[in-house]
């Protein structure tokens, strides 16, 4: 599985900076500085100076005017213009990923803000000293700086600021693949943006709606949301958001593998950034670039862009993206069939992702590993690291983020048109009749909803009375199962414990009785509580124990063994009881080829036919005569089991050639 990653730390930009003005402001400035006094008034001219040649890009010359204003701010002891100015110096430096020089200056900045009491000043600083410990991957240190942000921003009542350190703090959340979190914070980002009529806020409040539906891996979501981004950017002229946008719908347009379309917004992406000298917004749409090469099999300029993209990430000490670049190189490797090029820098790149902690990031590398020790044919590597793949993607990908994520999404839209409503509603006069009927509508309405509102729990009541029920059934199944299996065991041990106390000839047998018996326990309570557990109800988890109980039994045993299954399976569910049945009677079947078969191969699929799944387990054995009464116990457990669970079992087998058991149960 691929996905795209890099989404979210772009946005980290546009938390900075502001809407992109006109250089006829610019000449207004310079005319006032011509006849300004050498006062308070000269310092904000020259930090105004300084901010604008910033949004223009020119960060020379926002440095310069910085430098002047600073100069000036000592002579005239005006610790205000001071900390201002270390405020621009600081985020000249982040937007060329000089980050320690950055942290520096916004620490002063702070430092003279504290002295002065300026609230507003000392939220600003720790908004921007957030962003950089973000793009250094540490998210706790963010997370504390932009919740102080917050906090005084909302002591002050600025609205601007509150939106800015929303939407900062979804960043952090999305990073770590916590999309529902991530969403709540942009959507409040986007509501007070829309307030304050400020298009590029809503500009950046629609870029990270769009990174995050991307993480999601709802492109064509995020697609929408980047779109509204960049007609509100080319608006107002923001050339960095315009950048920025144009590199994250390439990356959106190369998971719908519409490849060409993805290169032509990098491409563009990349002249943008690389012209006002955001360098690692630069690197970042090469990176991407070389993604796409590698799809279209331009394997030797996807390298270059690779390694163009790495020297940049290296030099600032970019551990996420320096993790992405090494996937990326291990990924053109892999496709040009140098398995060993490809683990090298897999490993690499997924050493840095365990630093960073980007959880969506390490899914991608064990998925890559599993691949490519299957075709170095290490089998069991490979099933470790799918079997990691597949522990970490559920823990991060469930049911109930996305229905979070959907319930926030369809409340924001229903709010926004319920706000349009209300607009539209002051320019008209309602009639007096017009409220009546609209009133007697909304009663029976409110009547109509509490009777279904009623119905509708009166059926939950009876469902859940149901179940109810039929769990406790189930319950008091494996309660059986339970006495029968540990009660029979547990006296075995007492009968092989008088043994040994007599301490004959007879006692290290009986004590290698005791601890056989006392493994049989452990066994059948790890079997019971693996059944019980809901987070194993996925037909993924089932099959994982499956194979993994039979690795270690034939391995032990020496039999080469395959093991073959639908991916449909994955989707599909079984009851507890179902689960159980399914696992036992397999469970019940290996244990008795092992023992008595004397096999040496056995084939074993799981197969989705129509409504039905169909379990088969062949083996090469010495057979057996299936007519015969005195069949072992084994046997008469497997066919009750599938009699519980309604399926079909069947066992085919004669003396000298091998034995086939076939369960049939519907899905």
């Amino acid at each position: 599985m691929k996905k795209i990653i890099l989404f979210f730390f772009c946005t980290i930009f546009i938390g900075i900076t502001q809407l992109c003005r006109a250089g006829d402001k610019i000449d207004s400035l310079l005319q006032v500085l011509k006849v300004a006094k050498e006062d308070t008034s000269k310092v904000n001219t020259l930090n105004l100076m300084s901010r604008e040649y910033f949004l223009a890009g020119d960060f020379d010359l926002s440095r310069k005017y910085s430098t002047e204003a600073l100069v000036l701010s000592g002579k005239l002891h005006f610790e205000k213009g001071k900390a201002i100015s270390y405020l621009n110096y600081g985020i000249t430096y982040f937007n060329e990923g000089k980050y320690p020089e950055a942290l520096k200056k916004f620490e002063k900045a702070l430092s003279i803000s504290q002295k002065i009491n300026d609230k507003k000043i000392i939220a600003k600083c720790y908004n921007n000293m957030g962003l950089v410990y973000t793009y250094q991957s540490n998210y706790s240190e963010a997370l504390k700086f932009h919740q102080k942000s917050l906090q005084i921003n909302k002591e002050i009542g600025d609205s601007a600021g509150i939106e800015k350190s929303y939407g900062n703090i979804g960043i952090i959340y999305e990073e770590q693949a916590n999309y529902a979190e991530a969403i709540k914070y942009y959507y409040a980002s986007l509501k007070l943006a829309e307030a304050l009529g400020d298009k590029k806020r809503m500009g950046d409040a629609y870029f990270n709606l769009g990174n995050a539906s991307g993480g999601n891996l709802n492109y064509a979501g995020a697609i929408k949301y980047h779109l509204q981004a960049l007609k509100l950017y080319e608006e107002i002229g923001f050339k960095q958001g315009v950048g920025l946008v144009s590199m994250n719908m390439g990356a959106a347009y190369q998971e719908l593998d519409s490849l060409e379309l993805a290169l032509n917004f990098c491409q563009r992406s990349f002249k943008i950034l690389d012209a006002i000298g955001n360098r690692v917004g630069a690197a970042q749409a090469k990176n991407i670039m070389a993604h796409i090469n590698t799809k279209l099999g331009n394997y030797s300029q996807s390298l270059d862009d690779f390694s163009e993209s790495l020297k940049v990430f290296s030099e600032m000490g970019d551990t996420f993206n320096i993790s992405t670049s090494y996937r990326g190189i291990g990924e053109v490797y892999f496709h040009q069939g140098e398995y060993n090029e490809a683990l090298k820098n897999f490993n690499l790149g997924l050493e840095m992702a365990k630093v960073v902690g980007n959880n969506s990031n390490i899914i991608a590398f064990y998925s890559s590993l599993s691949e490519v020790f299957e075709k170095k044919n290490d089998y069991k590597n490979a099933y470790i690291n799918h079997k990691l793949y597949f522990a970490l993607y559920d823990s991060i990908l469930n049911e109930k983020k996305n229905s979070q994520i959907a319930e926030m999404q369809t409340k924001f839209e229903t709010e926004k048109k319920d706000n349009e409503i209300i607009l539209l509603n002051k320019d008209k006069e309602i009639q007096h009749v017009e409220i009546k009927k609209q009133k007697l509508l909304m009663y029976f309405s409110i009547g109509g909803l509490c009777l279904v509102i009623v119905l509708l729990l009166l059926g939950y009541r009876t469902y859940k009375t149901r179940q109810t029920l039929r769990l406790s059934d189930i319950r008091n199944k494996i309660a059986g199962d339970l006495h029968d299996d540990i009660g029979s065991t547990l006296n075995s041990i007492s009968i092989y414990s008088e043994v040994a106390r007599k301490k004959d000839e007879q006692q290290d047998e009986a004590l290698e009785m005791i601890g056989e018996a006392s493994r049989k326990i452990i066994d059948a309570m790890s079997d019971i509580v693996w059944t019980v557990t809901p987070e194993n109800d996925s037909f993924a988890k089932i099959i994982f124990r499956m194979k993994s109980f039979a690795y270690n039994l034939f391995r032990a045993k020496k039999i080469e063994f395959t093991f073959q299954s639908d991916e449909s399976l994955n989707e599909k569910k079984l009851s507890l009881e179902g689960r159980r049945n399914l696992y036992l009677i397999f469970k019940e079947a290996v244990n008795n080829l092992v023992k008595y078969s004397g096999a040496t191969t056995v084939a074993i699929t799981l197969v989705s036919e129509n409504e039905f799944i169909k379990l088969r387990i062949l083996d090469n054995g010495i057979g057996f005569d299936t007519a015969q009464d005195n069949i072992g116990n084994g046997l008469k457990n497997m066919k009750r089991r599938a009699d519980e669970m309604k399926a079909s079992f069947k066992i085919e087998s004669s003396k000298g050639n091998g034995t086939q058991i076939e369960l049939i149960l519907k899905a």
